[in-house]
């Protein structure tokens, strides 16, 4: 890992880390777990305002399937 990591950072930043962690990428359905709480939030928010808000799992799994980078290894969903 060390290997590799020296082939984008300098020396001088890789003696300041004391650990590396690496994470396993989720998968869509993690994904789609997570892009379902953001809306529940919204909704309870609305509620205040009498405007209901419905999202069924298509949306969700679509709004995961979307948001999902898997270059940069997270999701962006702005509601």
């Amino acid at each position: 890992m060390r290997e590799e990591i020296k082939k984008y950072f300098r020396s001088e930043f890789i003696n300041r880390l004391n650990e590396i962690i690496l994470f396993n990428s989720l998968d869509l359905e993690q994904i789609s777990a997570i892009a379902g709480i953001q809306p529940e939030q919204l909704r309870e928010r609305l509620k205040d305002k009498k405007i209901e808000v419905e999202l069924t799992a298509k949306v969700r799994d679509f709004i995961a399937e979307k948001g999902n980078s898997l270059v940069v290894g997270n999701f962006i969903v702005i509601l």
